[in-house]
């Protein structure tokens, strides 16, 4: 299977800190993987230095054969890079179809020109991307809420508008920062389930931060495991659930 992104030997330091030591995987196109770790271990930081937020101290990141090191946040979307974060980021004044309007600006054409001049193609192309909009909140499952405040959707239709916000620009890999925060049991399989049909229907390859160990060992092909920034092991959910150090740590006797 063709490897889409590789991080090799990433280290990151704060100061006398050191967040990430020497890490090294890489993650195949069209699955799910995993990353999963106490809190402190690191996980957060690598999300950062991928998408651009934070450099490496050293180290590289390839994706799809181009290299990443020391991109601006917004060159690394435009290469195919979308992620969502921790704490939800959107624009609570703004409608729900109006936030996934601002996710696709990387991949639209007209410009400043476009926008003052209002000429057929610019018109042309503001229709198409309201459509798109539209589609994406129906893939997420929220088409219902396309006129509503962003402040006033709930918590779990929150996350998927975050979701669909980030296919706006049209990735190849999605990166998710603790999707099922604040969710409960019900909520959480179901947003398993929209992560696996997402994957499916856009070809997707998926990136996910989580700290729910049971929804990942149900979610992911493969899991890496992150712990005082150090790479413990990558391997698929089953051999995870086997790994000693993993067990003592955070599975316990959950498996």
């Amino acid at each position: 299977m063709t490897e889409l992104l590789q991080i090799d030997h990433v280290s990151r330091n704060f100061g006398g800190v050191q967040a990430l030591t020497d890490v090294s995987f890489a993650i195949r196109q069209d699955e799910i993987f995993g990353l999963i770790g106490p809190n402190g271990a690191g996980k957060t930081t690598l999300f950062n230095v991928l998408t651009g937020v934070l450099p490496p101290s050293s180290g590289h990141i390839i994706f799809a054969g181009k290299p990443l090191d020391r991109q601006p946040p917004h060159r690394i979307l435009q290469l195919g890079i979308a992620r969502t974060f921790q704490n939800i980021r959107l624009f609570s004044g703004m409608t729900a179809l109006e936030n996934v309007l601002v996710g696709q600006h990387s991949c639209t054409r007209s410009g400043v020109i476009g926008a003052i001049l209002r000429n057929a193609a610019t018109r042309r192309e503001e229709a198409q991307a309201r459509r798109h909009a539209a589609e994406l909140l129906d893939q997420v499952g929220i088409s219902r809420h396309s006129n509503t405040l962003a402040a006033n959707l709930s918590y779990g239709d929150q996350r998927r508008l975050e979701i669909a916000r980030a296919l706006a620009s049209q990735p190849r890999l999605l990166a998710l920062d603790e999707p099922a925060a604040g969710m409960n049991p019900a909520e959480r399989e179901q947003l398993r389930e929209l992560i696996q049909q997402l994957r499916a229907g856009f070809n997707l390859t998926v990136l996910v931060i989580e700290h729910d160990v049971k929804l990942m060992m149900q979610l992911c092909q493969r899991i890496a495991v992150l712990d005082f920034g150090e790479l413990v092991t990558v391997d698929e959910p089953e051999r995870i659930r086997q790994h000693p150090r993993v067990i003592q740590a955070w599975l316990g006797t959950e498996t």
